[in-house]
């Protein structure tokens, strides 16, 4: 007969136990608390420098806006060789590119 009672008294702490441990995941909200304020913050900080790195700086900066305007630097020294400041250049230039326009809508249409 003691033995049934030792086994009463294992399932009842084992249910106190059950209840405590209860009680406890909910107040801890089953760890999604600890989870959602210790991984997530991390896991997006590395994804936001990794996309800063090389999405925003290799190919936004170094790819888009240095090389336009370093395409626009060479040209811009090209085309100030032209430019004498004499007037018969300037005319020239305007009646070169309306030529070139009359052709091109000539052979377009």
């Amino acid at each position: 007969m003691k033995k049934k009672h030792k086994f009463y008294i294992l399932s009842l702490t084992g249910i106190f136990i059950g209840l405590y441990e209860k009680e406890n995941i909910l107040i801890e909200e089953y760890g999604f608390n600890n989870f959602s304020s210790k991984y997530i913050p991390e896991f997006q900080n590395f994804l936001a420098k990794y996309l800063w790195k090389k999405i925003d700086i290799s190919t936004i900066d170094n790819g888009f806006i240095n090389n336009t305007s370093n395409f626009i630097d060479k040209i811009s020294h090209k085309v100030r060789k032209t430019h004498t400041g004499y007037i018969y250049h300037y005319s020239l230039t305007i009646i070169t590119a309306l030529i070139l326009l009359l052709l091109i809508i000539r052979f377009r249409y």
